[in-house]
C-alpha cells in the first residue's frame, strides 16, 4: 500500500501540497505520532481514499454459511463458501459518488474534518468476524510513514519521472496483490 501512497502523492501535486500544508500547520517539525491522526484530517482522508481506491486485497477472506440462507434471489445451503469481492463494493457507484475518481475529500465533512463514522461500504480490510485484525496497525503505519517522509522531504516536491495515466493502474501481472506499474520518483528542490 505504501507504493500506492507514494505514487498518488507524486501524481497529484495539489494533494501533496494540501498534505504538506496540513503537516506544517499542525505539527511543524515535531516528530509524528499516532495521536496526530486526530489533527491531520486531510492526511487521514488521503490514506483512507488510497485504501478504497487501490485496495490491496480485492477479494476478502472466505466465509461459510452456518445455516441455509437467502442472498438476493439465491438460496445458499448450509456450509456454502462465500467470498466477498471487496473491490467491487469499494468502487460501486451505489455507495460512492464518482467512485472511479480519486478524491480524499469524500472522507471529510463540510468543515474539513475527518468523518467520525466511515461509510459502511468502506471495507478495505474486510468485514464481519474475519475482518483483518491488523487494520489499525496497517493504517497507523501508512500514516506514520507518509507523514515522516513528507516531513523529511519538506524542502522538496515529490514528482514522477513519467506521469502517464497508465502509472495509476495496477500491474496486471501482480493484480492479486495490486502492485502499481513500476515508477520512478524524483525529488525536486523547491
Amino acid at each position: 500500500m505504501f507504493l500506492w501512497l507514494l505514487l498518488f502523492v507524486a501524481y497529484y501535486p495539489e494533494v501533496q501540497q494540501n498534505i504538506r500544508d496540513e503537516i506544517r500547520n499542525e505539527l511543524g517539525d515535531k516528530p509524528v505520532t499516532t495521536d496526530d491522526r486526530h489533527k491531520l484530517h486531510y492526511t487521514m482522508a488521503y490514506v483512507y481514499e488510497i485504501l478504497r481506491y487501490r485496495n490491496s486485497t480485492p477479494i476478502g477472506f472466505f466465509h461459510s454459511t452456518i445455516k441455509e440462507c437467502k442472498l438476493g434471489n439465491y438460496t445458499l445451503p448450509k456450509d456454502t463458501c462465500v467470498v466477498l469481492q471487496q473491490y467491487s463494493i469499494l468502487m460501486d457507484d451505489k455507495y460512492w459518488d464518482k467512485p472511479d475518481r480519486f478524491n480524499p475529500g469524500r472522507f471529510l465533512d463540510d468543515q474539513g474534518k475527518l468523518v467520525t463514522v466511515r461509510p459502511a461500504a468502506f471495507i478495505p480490510f474486510g468485514c464481519g468476524r474475519r475482518m483483518c485484525i491488523g487494520e489499525q496497525l496497517a493504517t497507523n503505519n501508512l500514516f506514520l510513514a507518509l507523514v515522516s517522509l513528507l516531513q523529511l522531504t519538506n524542502n522538496y516536491t515529490i514528482d514522477l519521472a513519467d506521469k502517464s495515466p497508465r502509472s495509476l493502474e495496477a500491474d496486471p501481472v501482480n493484480l492479486w496483490i495490486q502492485f502499481p506499474y513500476k515508477f520512478k520518483l524524483i525529488l525536486k528542490s523547491k
